[in-house]
């Protein structure tokens, strides 16, 4: 027979389900705070990496600084140069200097140092070595570490792009004889430091700068590729337009690359997890002008993503189990039921209904007995006493039976089989 899950059972039931609706939504909000966190180490990692190479070149830059400004004889021939008024005498103080700080230069090259200039406290160039024909022209509003260090007379530093080239800037005041006459700069170009950012730390990187920031003619064109909206400076094999269509959620990365938000999102490649960290680069003047790209294989994600589908596994096969137990255990207190209910009414008939039929049967074996009672009457009455008798042999069955069994009857409704299982009706 059908039995019905008691109210009990399907509160119990939906509470199970509930619980195990809140414990994946658990699981999921564990797995986006780990990889939240993961980001966020992320773009902390970058930026760390990013400012050891920046210092290491500081370092380097201040160290080469210390050596000019102990050469007396160059910043001799520097002020000799800014005093001057009469452009030939200038143009061969020029070349002396030239003459006198090209070994020096060769070993700033070694130092990977893009280029060495010089500009008068006016922000007149004096010199670039790396195109020194190129001389005379005044430096750029953009060129703030220029600006401020010949106006504040202090070292100044940052990333600028000039009139050739995008670079990380060092630039230092110079003084004769106590008197400020100029800056020099030392420039490490943006390749040189993804290079240098490879080799340190084993990863690819790649930058690229917002075209609306920065001008096409200051950039190299051997080095540099273009998108839509950017200038890329990197590895080829991925372009930015591959990676922001590999990210999740491409909505939101093109509105944070539109404002050049620091940030990360993973890509799937080849069946592996990556995870790209967008690091918004700033100019020397505070603006952002590009990122800094860093995609690495991250076994991290796989193994957050993976605890993530396990926890939910083993979540969702507890649920099931616990819900086929609970159902099994309410049709097994159904079954006690019924055969209890089953027991009463066995006991029921069997006292409600043998009463009556032993006296039935006792006075039509008086009947039978009667000599006054005609043969044809006789046999009639031998038929009911045989029917009684039935009666009463159904009635033991019944009350012999343990575990009742159901058969169909009627194809539309059900009796207890007293006989076999796939038996369908009493034999009379």
């Amino acid at each position: 027979m059908k039995r019905l899950l008691t109210k009990e059972t399907i509160l119990i039931v939906l509470f199970l389900l509930s619980a195990s609706l809140i414990m994946l939504g658990v699981f999921y909000y564990d797995m986006s705070t780990e990889l939240s966190t993961n980001e966020d180490n992320t773009i902390n990692k970058i930026r760390n990496e990013y400012k050891i190479v920046v210092l290491k070149y500081e370092s380097m830059a201040k160290f080469l600084y210390s050596y000019i400004d102990s050469r007396e004889d160059l910043k001799e021939i520097f002020y000799r140069s800014s005093r001057e008024k009469n452009s030939i005498k200038k143009h061969f103080i020029r070349e002396e200097f030239i003459d006198a700080i090209t070994p020096f230069y060769e070993e700033v090259k070694r130092h990977e140092f893009y280029d060495i200039q010089l500009h008068y406290e006016d922000g007149t160039n004096f010199l670039r070595m790396k195109q020194n024909e190129k001389y005379g022209d005044k430096v750029q509003a953009s060129r703030k570490t220029i600006l401020s260090s010949n106006r504040q007379k202090r070292y100044s530093s940052g990333l600028e792009q000039g009139r050739f080239v995008s670079a990380y800037r060092y630039t230092f005041p110079i003084f004769f004889n106590g008197e400020h006459i100029g800056s020099i700069e030392f420039s490490v170009s943006l390749q040189t430091i993804t290079e240098s950012l490879s080799s340190l730390f084993d990863s690819n990187y790649q930058i690229i700068l917002n075209k609306s920031k920065n001008d096409l003619r200051v950039l190299d064109q051997t080095n540099w590729c273009h998108s839509e909206d950017f200038y890329i400076l990197g590895y080829s094999s991925r372009n930015i337009e591959e990676i922001i269509k590999r990210c999740d959620q491409r909505s939101v990365v093109l509105k944070k690359i539109n404002n050049l938000e620091s940030f990360t999102n993973h890509l799937t490649y080849d069946r592996k997890e990556f995870i790209a960290g967008f690091l918004s680069i700033v100019s020397s003047g505070g603006e952002k002008i590009g990122y800094l790209i860093k995609i690495k294989e991250s076994k991290e994600i796989s193994e957050i993503h993976d605890t993530f589908q396990l926890n939910s596994a083993i979540n969702i096969l507890i649920s099931l189990m616990l819900i086929i137990l609970i159902i099994s255990y309410n049709n097994a207190q159904g079954r006690i039921k019924e055969i209890k209910m089953f027991d009463a009414m066995v006991v029921t008939a069997n006292h409600e209904i043998k009463q009556p039929l032993s006296i039935i049967t006792a006075y039509i074996e008086i009947l039978v007995n009667d000599d006054n009672i005609d043969k044809k009457t006789k046999v009639k009455l031998r038929k009911i006493w045989a029917n009684a008798d039935k009666i009463n042999y159904i009635l033991e069955k019944l009350k012999n039976i343990e575990d009742p069994e159901y058969v169909d009857y009627a194809n539309f409704t059900k009796m207890i089989d007293i006989q076999n299982k796939n038996k369908s009706s009493i034999e009379g």
